[in-house]
């Protein structure tokens, strides 16, 4: 019986000591994984697994690499039978992105219990590439008050940052998404996104999406306007009134008329409104066109929401009377024009006495200047005779002198003869 006992026992160590000697004695340390954090797709990248002081060649090891989001399919694996440590060359996907570990475990030896290495985060770097932009709603069916939603999207690319741009300028916003609320026409304009990536901060990849136009479209408000154009008849009278409305904000609007608060629709017997939008009011100025005129502006999809001109008081006195205002105009434009007038009769009288008088000199100085030109002329063609004239005057003149002399002498002879006679 004790022999039976012994026996059990020796049983159960025997069964209990593979167990607890295995744990002790084969339970692999905890790897290391080592390997870049970031990786292009499409390159091969190393990846290295080994357990830290172990003996070289002591114990045959399997080492697995996988993607901890997905533990039940390795991307690599390498047979390390002589202790060396495991290379593990990976293709990088774009599934590779995300954390790694290594599992090393016995090489076709599984009472050995396997152990997992701390995770290594590694980037998979997707180029970007084929950008667009989606708009909620459309570009060119936007309200005033509405919200846009712009999005920007790509066929591919990882890790990418993104950049808007309003006609060519920063928005200042870096999401895949663009929002904007209470839309006015101060949003319209070109939208762009551009979309970028980098690899180990020295290759940048870019991508840019097509130019969306936004123009958003204003519910009517401001001022509302009337603005009247006259015909005039032979004698000057005012006989019909074109009447133009405009509203000072608006995409679409749409013009209603009324006379004395009944609406003027169509083509009645004195009036008629033109135009798609119903902005012109043509009128036949008598007694069935008189009274106050006023236009409304509304929504062209809406009409719940117009404004109103003021009214405007249409009859054959009000627009055949002239104005005080326009009849001093009148009188001062005839007095200024008289005043001119007079001024230019002045000038040209006074400019014209000027004129005759500088024009008698210089006819008098032209009659001199011809004259001595003539006496030059004369005195050149009688210079031989004035020359033998001279002479003629010259003889004459000695002449004269010796009868002079002479008579002197007689004069003096018949005094002494009469002295003489008188002693």
């Amino acid at each position: 019986m004790e022999s039976m006992h012994v026996s059990l026992i020796l049983i159960g160590l025997s069964v209990l000591c593979p167990w607890t000697g295995a744990l002790d004695e084969h339970e692999l340390e905890e790897p290391v994984l080592l390997g870049p954090s970031v990786a292009l797709e499409g390159s091969t990248v190393d990846f290295y697994c080994e357990i830290p002081g172990r003996p070289d060649g002591s114990l045959a090891v399997q080492y697995e690499i996988y993607v901890e989001s997905n533990p039940g399919r390795a991307i690599g694996e390498y047979s390390s039978l002589s202790g060396e440590m495991a290379t593990v060359p990976l293709v990088i996907k774009t599934q590779h992105d995300g954390r790694l570990v290594c599992k090393a475990s016995g090489h076709n030896n599984t009472d050995i219990r396997s152990s997992l290495s701390q995770g290594l985060d590694l980037k998979v770097i997707v180029p970007v590439a084929n950008v667009s932009i989606l708009s909620d709603p459309a570009g060119d069916d936007v309200w005033e008050g509405q919200t846009l939603t712009l999005r920007c999207e790509k066929s591919r690319g990882t890790y990418v940052s993104y950049e808007w741009l309003w006609n060519e300028r920063p928005y200042g916003t870096t999401d895949d998404t663009l929002i904007i609320h209470r839309l006015s026409a101060l949003n319209s304009g070109d939208y762009m996104c551009v979309a970028s990536n980098q690899f180990n901060d020295t290759t940048t990849f870019n991508s840019s999406s097509a130019v969306i136009s936004v123009k958003v479209k204003e519910s009517v408000g401001g001022a509302v306007t009337v603005t009247p154009v006259t015909h005039t008849g032979r004698d000057f009278q005012v006989v019909g009134l074109v009447l133009r409305c405009a509203v000072e904000r608006g995409s679409f609007p749409h013009y209603r008329w009324f006379l004395n608060s009944t609406r003027l629709e169509g083509r009645g017997g004195f009036y008629a409104v033109a135009w798609s939008d119903g902005s012109v009011l043509s009128l036949s100025v008598g007694p069935d066109s008189a009274g106050f005129y006023h236009c409304e502006a509304s929504d062209s999809f809406d009409n719940r929401t117009s404004v109103r001109s003021a009214n405007m008081l249409i009859n054959e006195e009000v627009l055949n009377r002239v104005s005080p205002a326009a009849a001093l105009v009148v009188l001062g434009c005839f007095a200024l024009l008289n005043a001119a007038v007079m001024c230019c009769c002045v000038y040209g009288v006074v400019l014209r006495r000027r004129y005759s008088g500088k024009n008698l000199l210089i006819e008098q100085r032209r009659r001199m200047e011809i004259a001595v030109e003539h006496e030059d002329e004369e005195e050149d063609d009688n210079y031989p005779e004035t020359l033998e004239s001279y002479e003629e005057d010259a003889v004459l003149a000695d002449k004269m002198s010796d009868s002079a002399e002479e008579d002197d002498g007689s004069v003096d002879e018949t005094l002494l003869y009469e002295d003489a006679v008188s002693k």
